[in-house]
């Protein structure tokens, strides 16, 4: 979180990123806010006042405000999407909301449910993993089909919403935020996915000209039938502000045009020669990329000053052995590659995990759970047929212990040992500051990178740096 100056959007991987940020109000298109007012945009992670996107927002007196419907500070919950406005001090980790809001990404009746990570939600497919909050229902295994559902996620660029919270519902209205598609003006149908949305007896006076069409991103309320959302009111959900001092948006890469411009969650972004990458390179961008692009909004397009790679685990190294959903890697014993039906796969002839043998050299991408050794692929990718000894073996993710006076510390359980490095070894942002400015910096969830090369079934590591 950097220090704000005029005003600080900060924008995470959010269905709602679009939405509802810096408008006047909880629908349509609304209004500019104020250049004074900050705001922010992601789930709650803790609680004392509420947490959000690092920040800790003093909401004592703030106005809360849950599906436009005036709230309290007791109905806010953890895994929720909130929109945020106020002021962030200058420490830029605390904060005084003027109000904050809550908007789910869908509300529907579930169709399917696999028991493990899969729900459908009026033809929406919903990701569900290990750190998906639930309330009144223990977790996935306690919702039945017909059970309704009101969930708070991020979108993928492939339209899956992936869950941050779900909570057992009632009532007979749905709702669901998505961009029209297949628009036909005469049978007054659209999609979205795999949804047909009939809107003949919908109001959408709050669409741009009250009109329909195709790439609109709207929200729709409205009542399924089993087989098509029958629309009772439209709104148009857009980001308003083309001109913000200082924009951070963190989310999905949902379409590249050029080798300079591309968009998360929908948002134009223009990366130039002044860009710096973190955690990656240019060529990395690709649809369904976790990132996190700041800058400054002009004319309604990010202009970005950095690009940081948001999945903080990347691996690449020999593949040991390959179970049911399961991969392990050639001298990092102890951690566990799991895959799940949202993985991504790539590479030639790769389409699952069952193209994968041992000796095989990948590339992972993903995030770690909470014991810190299994970590969840959302990109598994194939990138040489065969490895052995003298490959190239490189290990990136948060800290878990810190051993200054031994020369070591851990990286998702696994102990990376740095005693015969020398100091040009040890980096920070492509400069080397030495065995002790490097362990004095780092700490338990610092990122960090190792590369070495494998010797036999052990890895000789051979350098490291602090990822920023």
């Amino acid at each position: 979180m950097k220090t704000v100056t005029r005003f600080t959007a900060l924008l995470t991987v959010l269905s709602t990123l679009l939405l509802f940020a810096c408008s006047g109000g909880e629908g349509g298109t609304g209004a500019t806010g104020p250049a004074s007012s900050d705001v922010s945009v992601g789930q709650i992670t803790e609680f004392g006042s509420i947490f959000v996107n690092g920040v800790e927002f003093e909401t004592t007196s703030s106005a809360i405000s849950l599906e436009g419907v005036a709230g309290s500070e007791s109905d806010l919950k953890l895994g929720m999407v909130v929109t945020v406005k106020g002021t962030i001090n200058p420490d830029g980790l605390t904060g005084t909301a003027d109000s904050v809001s809550v908007k789910e990404v869908i509300k529907g009746v579930v169709q399917t449910n696999n028991g493990v990570d899969t729900l459908t939600v009026m033809g929406q497919t919903i990701e569900v993993s290990a750190a998906t909050w639930f309330d009144n229902v223990a977790g996935i295994t306690g919702i039945s089909p017909g059970d309704v559902v009101e969930v708070s996620g991020f979108v993928k660029a492939n339209g899956i919403i992936t869950a941050a919270r779900i909570e057992l519902s009632g009532g007979t209205e749905s709702k669901l935020f998505g961009t029209v598609a297949n628009l036909d003006t005469v049978a007054q149908t659209f999609n979205v996915g795999t949804l047909q949305v009939n809107y003949s007896g919908a109001d959408i006076s709050d669409v741009a000209n009250a009109t329909l069409a195709n790439g609109q991103f709207v929200e729709i309320k409205g009542n399924f039938d089993g087989a098509a959302l029958n629309a009772v009111k439209i709104e148009q959900e857009q980001f308003n502000d083309n001109e913000v001092d200082e924009i951070e948006v963190e989310g999905f890469v949902t379409s590249v045009t050029s080798a300079t411009n591309f968009s998360v969650n929908n948002l134009p972004v223009q990366v130039d020669a002044n860009t710096v990458y973190e955690g990656g390179v240019a060529v990395d961008i690709v649809e369904g990329v976790f990132i996190e692009v700041e800058g400054m909004l002009v004319n309604g397009v990010l202009i970005a000053d950095e690009v940081e790679f948001g999945d903080a685990v990347r691996i690449e190294a020999e593949v040991a052995n390959v179970g049911i959903d399961t991969l392990t890697l050639v001298g990092l014993d102890g951690i566990i590659i799991q895959t799940n039906s949202f993985t991504e796969f790539n590479g030639d002839s790769i389409t699952d995990l069952t193209d994968f043998v041992p000796g095989n050299v990948v590339k992972v991408r993903g995030y770690p759970l909470s014991n810190n050794t299994t970590v969840i692929a959302r990109q598994l990718e194939l990138t040489s047929a065969s490895g052995g000894i003298g490959i190239d073996v490189s290990l990136r993710g948060p800290v878990t212990v810190v051993n200054a006076m031994s020369s070591n510390f851990g990286l998702l359980g696994f102990s990376v040992d740095t005693i015969g490095f020398a100091d040009s070894d040890f980096k920070q942002n492509d400069l080397a500051i030495g065995s002790a400015s490097f362990y004095n910096t780092i700490s338990v969830g610092s990122i960090v990178e190792v590369t070495g090369q494998l010797d036999a079934s052990m890895v000789t590591w051979q350098k490291v740096e602090i990822e920023d």
